[in-house]
């Protein structure tokens, strides 16, 4: 591969890279509200006003936060998996 082309997929593992690592300290975030008791949307608002910014860099909404929950609960299970 080169050129454009390895450029291009150095780049997307990089993002995916850092998409990870996001999802992974948001996950331990949102997961400690949910043990809590809040729900997607009060737990949207939580993280909107202590200036957290979302995957995409945006404001959280109630599906990004059950969505970012959801692939932490995957990783965690592959996880789980790779040490049986």
């Amino acid at each position: 591969m080169g050129g454009w082309k390895r450029w291009h997929q150095d780049s997307l593992d990089t993002r995916r890279a850092r998409a990870a690592r996001h999802t992974a300290q948001m996950w331990d975030i949102i997961t400690a509200y949910r043990q809590l008791g809040y729900g997607w949307r009060e737990v949207a608002k939580l993280l909107n006003c202590a200036g957290l910014v979302a995957p995409r860099g945006g404001v959280w909404h109630p599906n990004t936060v059950r969505r970012v929950h959801a692939q932490g609960l995957r990783r965690q299970e592959e996880a789980a998996k790779e040490n049986t």
